[in-house]
């Protein structure tokens, strides 16, 4: 019967052992890689939280609408969309040099009118707002870091009529791919939402006018005060005729 050494009888051992780490350390080395990849994205997301922000704010009549955003970024993508897009052909515009004035910005963006105005949805219950674009502010520079807002800035102001007997409001802007902050104000209450890049807002519901109905009512109670006053005076003159005529006999 052969005999084998204490060496020999280890030798499977350790080649399968080395197999065994062999798997092993690619396995960890890949699940470092996939975690790190997964924690990148959220990572942009929120570092990029911020630098559009929208603020709605909603009368009995009309709607206002301003969305503060990074101008270059804005230009880049409307470039973008305007050469992909054959129906804004006829648009003329560039992205914004470091060295390109206020006025120059506000002139490249207000180029792309019709763009801008297609990738906005304003939507009161089911019908569909018309907004046009009143003008582009382009902001001093400012750094703040609690806003996260980049610098330079510019605003785009945005204003529509409101539909009649209405009762939720949504909002989607297609021109951006990270996550915002909308604001949207109305009766004197405001509330906030984190939209997620293109996708529609969530509804919110619109409080009633309350003045509207306080004027109409007045104005009824006016009318009948009125018309109680004038039956009164009527009355009170008519009197006067009535007691005479016995002390005539």
């Amino acid at each position: 019967m052969a005999s084998h050494s204490p060496r020999d009888r280890q030798a499977p051992r350790t080649h399968q052992d080395r197999r065994a780490q062999g798997w092993v350390r690619p396995t960890l080395a890949t699940l470092v890689l996939l975690a790190a990849g997964a924690s990148m994205p959220a990572a942009a997301a929120a570092q990029e939280t911020g630098t559009t922000r929208v603020t709605v704010s909603v009368d009995r009549d009309r709607f206002h609408i301003e969305i503060v955003l990074d101008p270059e970024s804005l230009l880049t993508r409307l470039a973008r969309r305007t050469r992909s897009n054959p129906r804004a052909a006829d648009e003329e515009g560039s992205p914004a040099s470091p060295d390109a004035s206020a006025r120059d910005i506000a002139t490249r963006i207000t180029a792309y009118r019709e763009t801008i105005l297609r990738e906005l949805t304003v939507q009161f219950d089911e019908k569909l707002a018309a907004a046009q674009l009143d003008e582009v502010v382009v902001l001093p520079d400012v750094s703040d870091s609690l806003d996260q807002l980049s610098s330079p800035r510019a605003a785009l102001h945005f204003s529509g009529r409101v539909p009649g007997r209405v009762h939720r409001f949504q909002w989607a802007y297609g021109l951006t791919y990270a996550p915002y902050v909308l604001i949207v104000q109305q009766a004197g209450a405001t509330k906030t939402a984190v939209i997620d890049g293109a996708q529609i807002s969530p509804a919110f519901d619109l409080a009633r006018a309350p003045a509207a109905r306080r004027t109409l009512a007045t104005a009824w109670g006016g009318m009948f005060g009125c018309l109680v006053a004038v039956m009164v005076w009527r009355g009170r003159k008519a009197w006067p005729r009535a007691e005479a005529g016995p002390r005539s006999r």
